[in-house]
């Protein structure tokens, strides 16, 4: 069935071409074992000697396995800093509960994202810097739009869809500051990644936020893990997917060349940045059972810009 919707999709969102790619790919390779010397070749990319020729990257392809290792380093982590809460009510590991807790998802998402990059040619150090600058910049631009605009919320259609115009917007300018920064990022993948890159630093302090709130509250750390868990496990298709839209529909509207304003007369960046600012007023707008189909409507989507982003590097590999 989901299949058939993404084709569907990618018939009204795509150029037309059909790439052999769907969502079991993105976990073909995460059971099978993998060297150190692996998961360094796939940080080791990005500076002037190790990025590949467009020809190179267009047949150099491999799954994405890293990401779920990624995770289950910062979750084991986790684990024991929750350990040594449990046995010995030690305060001092509360805050780095928090952060691993807060941080895990976004970041293998990001990691996923990384891996996607076909192109290879934003380094990890890049990647970073946009993942903690771009994720506390995108939080410093919303809170004085949230201030001019106090009627912002969730629960009711209007308040939610303040919310999500404010926080999207925020993530769109930073987005674009950050493509127009990079020196190389003009390809589709490269503004699925540094979408996702800003989209999760924002995830991760918000949501770091969140549970730091609920301690404070509720004077309960099981209130704390509860808001970690039900946020973590929604992050995948939270800020980190609709961020992810935003890139690509900003390099959908450069067609590779510089960031000017003539991007938002675009009536195709529009028509793509819409579904992150749609996606996330329902969010906002419906309860927790909601936001699972919405989660899995917001991967088919990035499933199908995906296949762009693979049809215009084999393109231009072929070219």
């Amino acid at each position: 069935m989901v299949s058939g919707i993404t084709d569907h999709v990618e018939g009204i969102l795509g150029d037309g071409s059909h790439i052999d790619l769907d969502f079991s790919h993105f976990f073909s390779e995460v059971s099978h074992r993998h060297t150190k010397e692996e998961a360094e070749e796939i940080f080791i990319c990005g500076t002037p000697t190790t990025t590949p020729t467009i020809q190179e990257a267009g047949y150099r392809w491999r799954r994405p396995w890293l990401y779920s290792r990624m995770l289950s380093i910062m979750l084991l982590s986790l684990a024991g800093l929750l350990l040594v809460w449990i046995c010995f009510q030690n305060a001092v590991t509360l805050p780095g509960i928090i952060l691993l807790g807060s941080f895990a998802v976004p970041f293998a998402t990001l990691v996923f994202f990384y891996e996607m990059n076909v192109p290879r040619n934003i380094s990890f150090l890049e990647m970073l810097e946009d993942f903690f600058m771009g994720g506390v910049a995108s939080i410093l631009v919303a809170h004085p739009l949230f201030a001019l605009f106090p009627e912002s919320g969730t629960g009711g259609f209007v308040p939610s869809l303040l919310t999500a115009l404010i926080e999207e917007f925020a993530k769109l300018i930073i987005v674009a500051c950050v493509i127009h920064r990079s020196n190389e990022g003009r390809y589709l993948l490269n503004g699925l990644l540094f979408g996702a890159a800003v989209g999760s630093g924002y995830a991760s302090f918000e949501s770091a936020g969140y549970a730091f709130i609920s301690l404070l509250e509720f004077e309960s750390d099981l209130s704390m893990l509860l808001t970690i868990v039900l946020r973590g496990f929604l992050a995948i298709g939270g800020h980190v997917a609709w961020a992810a839209i935003t890139g690509v529909a900003l390099s959908i509207a450069l067609d590779r060349g510089p960031v000017t304003w003539k991007v938002f007369l675009n009536s195709k960046f529009w028509t793509v940045f819409a579904i992150p600012i749609a996606m996330h007023t329902l969010w906002d707008w419906f309860s927790f059972p909601a936001c699972i189909p919405l989660c899995i409507g917001v991967w088919i989507v990035l499933l199908v810009l995906i296949r762009r982003g693979f049809s215009e590097v084999n393109s231009l590999a072929r070219t």
